[in-house]
């Protein structure tokens, strides 16, 4: 702020609604001709910043920065394409979200959209805090803006276990699900993770590194894990083409320090490639071609 007259006219205001204590408070500080007026405050309703002419009294005929009410911005008017654009903009598409053994690292989206604090586990992984924000405004963006934040993401899961826990916590976004990885499975837990897949329709990437502490051949691995894999597969109610498409999205993958998949000399295969993969995917389109008595 520069002075004039020997009075302060306004120039820059900073305006600040991350901290802690609720009693707003300004420095002000005169150094080099120039007035700084540094604001801090926790607004609980909306504001607008305004030039106003003062009326009368010493500063009469001078302009005054005022704070005046504002009504809430009608967000959910804007039209539905350029809302869904300032969605894609405001949630992040990350490489991969790690989830680990445990969920020390949930994030907890905070909204001070009403003044208060309101944890929610509304996402895992490394996010800033407020991006998530958007969707405690108000239950019409919630249920619009939510898919744009899980569709783009990659989930990878340490283990079959972390797999499906973090699957029963956010059961109501299984929906906007679509690339997950599981880096470690099992054989008891694969049924339980195969059944809750079922009700991610939209997945179109699934990786699983299969449980291969028996040593045998890749093919007896493949038909080992088919067992618990056919429950997703073959889910009831699911057409032809459909098994076929999660057939065909279903990557299953082997641990690189893994001694006990077998190759037919005996000896032990350390990745999974695209040759072995596909000779995988032709052996369980034949169990998919045989339950459909093709």
């Amino acid at each position: 702020m520069k002075q004039q007259t020997k009075l302060p006219v306004p120039r820059r205001l900073y305006i600040r609604r991350d901290f802690e204590d609720s009693h707003p408070y300004a420095n002000y500080d005169s150094s080099n001709g120039f007035f700084h007026h540094k604001s801090q405050m926790r607004s609980h309703r909306p504001f607008v910043l305004v030039d106003t002419v003062v009326p009368s009294g010493p500063y009469k005929g001078m302009t005054a920065l005022v704070f005046a009410p504002a009504s809430h911005f009608r967000f959910m008017k804007l039209p539905l394409e350029l809302r869904q654009r300032i969605y894609k903009l405001v949630f992040p598409v990350m490489p991969e979200v790690t989830i680990g053994g445990c969920f020390a690292s949930v994030v907890h989206a905070s909204s001070y959209t009403d003044g208060t604090r309101r944890p929610s586990r509304i996402f895992c992984g490394c996010l800033p805090r407020g991006i998530t924000a958007l969707l405690r405004v108000n239950k019409a963006i919630y249920l619009e803006a939510r898919e744009f934040l899980w569709l783009p993401q990659h989930f990878v899961m340490q283990s079959m276990s972390s797999a499906i826990t973090f699957l029963h916590i956010h059961a109501r976004y299984r929906p906007f699900l679509t690339r997950l990885t599981v880096r470690k499975s099992g054989h008891q837990l694969a049924v339980d993770f195969y059944e809750i897949l079922c009700s991610a329709p939209r997945l179109r990437e699934l990786t699983v590194t299969m449980a291969t502490q028996e040593r045998k051949s890749l093919k007896d691995h493949v038909a080992d894990h088919w067992e618990r894999l056919k429950i997703y597969v073959l889910a009831d109610g699911v057409s032809y083409d459909e098994c076929l498409r999660r057939l065909e999205i279903t990557k299953l993958d082997i641990g690189p320090a893994t001694r006990g998949v077998l190759d037919d000399e005996g000896k032990p295969i350390r990745e999974m490639t695209p040759e072995l993969l596909d000779l995988s995917k032709q052996e369980l389109k034949v169990q998919v071609r045989r339950h459909f008595g093709r």
